[in-house]
C-alpha cells in the first residue's frame, strides 16, 4: 500500500496542510516543534484510529477550533513516478478520514471521533486495518527497560491492527475489568456482597483468556520468523486468568478494591543468548545483562517483528514511520534502522540537515518534504 495524499486540518499546530508523496522514501524536515511528528501522529491516527501521544482527543484539536479533521488517500502499490497527479486521482484511491471533536459541535452532543471510508461512515472496528502503520519513536527505546504497561501497549499495537477477534476482546475486557473493580471496592466498603462478581468473573475470564491466546500466538510468531545478528529470544510473561485463580485471590482483591491478576498485567521479557553453556546456549534477561548497545538491537528487533508480522497477517507492506529515531543513534546503529525498509513505504522526520544528507547516501531515490515556518 501507498499513501499517497494526505490532508490535515486544525490538527494540533495545523490550520490547514497537504502533502503528495510521491517516493517511497520521504524525510520530514522542520526545526523541533515545528510540526514533524504531528505528521505521523495523524498518519498513525488513520491506521490505528488512535495518537501514539495524545492521552485525550481536545490534544489533537487546534485551540481555536471545535473540530480537527485528518483525511488520506491510499493506493494499492507505490505508483509509477512519471504519473501525473491528476492521473493518480483517477485511480481506485482508498480514502481514509477521521473527524475529532470535543464532545460538542455547534451546541449539540457528538461523538470524539468520527471514522469513514470513502466518505461512508464506519464503526472504529471497521476503519482500524484499512492503511498499516508500524511507528519507531525514541521513547521505544525504553521498550527493553521501561514499565510493563509499555510493553503491553506494543503486544496491542499489531494485534488490534489485523485482528477483530483481538479487537473485540480487548472492548469487552477493559469493559468489564472497570466494573469489576468498581465492584471490588465496593465490597470493600461494605455496600456489595461478593456475590456480585460471579457473572462478571465469567466474562473477565472468557475475554482474558481468547486475548492471551493470541498474545502467545504472536509471540510464538516472533521467535520463529524473526532472526537478527545476536540472537534474541521473546519470552511471554502472562498474568495467567482462569475462574480458580480468580477464586483463589478473592479475598486480596477485595482488600485491594482492584483486580490482581489478567491480561491488563501482562509482561514479556527479551532474552539474549550469550552462548556460555556447553550446548551453547544461555537466554538471560537483555534487560538485566545485556549492554545499552544490545538492548538497542533488542528494540530494533521488535520493531522488526512488527512489521513481519502485519505482513504476515495481511499480505500487505505496512508503513514505516521513524519518528526523530536517528538523531537519537551513532552511526552504526543509524544504519540497522535504514535497513528494516525492504519494500515499505517509509516516512521520516528529523530536524537535523546533516542527517538528511546521510538518508539520502542511502536511498536511490527520496522525497524531502520541508514544512514551512507557517504551515500551522
Amino acid at each position: 500500500m501507498f499513501l499517497y495524499k494526505l490532508l490535515i486540518q486544525d490538527f494540533r499546530l495545523f490550520s490547514q496542510y497537504i502533502i503528495e508523496f510521491e517516493e517511497q522514501t520521504s524525510v520530514v524536515v522542520a526545526p523541533n516543534a515545528g510540526g514533524k511528528s504531528t505528521i505521523l501522529e495523524a498518519i498513525y491516527l488513520l491506521a490505528s484510529g488512535q495518537s501514539f501521544r495524545a492521552d485525550k482527543v481536545e490534544e489533537m484539536i487546534a485551540f481555536r477550533a471545535d473540530i480537527a479533521q485528518v483525511k488520506a488517500k491510499i493506493l494499492s502499490q507505490l505508483p509509477n513516478r512519471l504519473a501525473k497527479s491528476e492521473e493518480l486521482e483517477g485511480l481506485d484511491l482508498l480514502q481514509l478520514g477521521v473527524l475529532l471533536t470535543k464532545g460538542q459541535v455547534n451546541g449539540k452532543r457528538t461523538k470524539k471521533q468520527h471514522y469513514s471510508i470513502n466518505d461512508n461512515k464506519r464503526r472504529k472496528q471497521d476503519f482500524v486495518g484499512n492503511l498499516l502503520a508500524v511507528v519507531f519513536r525514541p521513547e521505544d527505546m525504553r521498550l527493553i527497560e521501561g514499565s510493563p504497561s509499555r510493553r503491553r501497549d506494543y503486544l496491542n499495537s499489531s494485534l488490534l491492527l489485523v485482528d477483530r477477534e483481538y479487537q473485540s476482546a480487548l472492548k469487552q475486557y477493559e469493559q468489564i475489568l472497570r466494573r469489576r473493580n468498581r465492584i471490588l471496592f465496593a465490597i470493600r466498603e461494605g455496600e456489595q456482597s461478593p456475590q456480585a462478581l460471579t457473572y462478571w468473573d465469567m466474562g473477565l475470564v472468557k475475554h482474558g483468556e481468547k486475548l492471551q491466546e493470541k498474545r502467545r500466538k504472536l509471540s510464538e510468531f516472533i521467535n520463529s520468523v524473526v532472526d537478527s545478528p545476536l540472537e534474541f529470544r521473546f519470552e511471554y510473561l502472562p498474568s495467567v486468568i482462569t475462574k480458580d485463580k480468580l477464586e483463589a485471590r478473592r479475598q486480596s482483591e477485595i482488600g485491594a478494591g482492584f483486580t490482581l491478576i489478567g491480561p491488563h498485567k501482562d509482561d514479556f521479557e527479551v532474552q539474549i543468548n550469550l552462548g556460555e553453556k556447553a550446548d551453547g546456549s544461555n537466554f538471560v534477561s537483555l534487560d538485566v545483562f545485556g549492554s545499552r548497545g544490545q538492548k538497542r538491537m533488542g528494540v530494533l528487533w521488535l520493531k522488526k517483528a512488527e512489521l513481519a508480522f502485519l505482513k504476515h497477517k495481511t499480505n500487505k507492506l505496512p508503513l514505516l514511520l521513524l519518528d526523530d529515531i536517528l538523531s537519537e543513534l551513532d552511526d552504526e546503529n543509524r544504519l540497522k534502522v535504514l535497513q528494516l525498509v525492504d519494500g515499505e513505504q517509509t516516512i521520516i522526520t528529523t530536524a537535523d540537515e546533516d542527517l538528511v544528507k546521510e538518508i539520502k547516501d542511502h536511498f536511490s531515490s527520496l522525497q524531502i518534504i520541508r514544512l514551512e515556518a507557517n504551515s500551522g
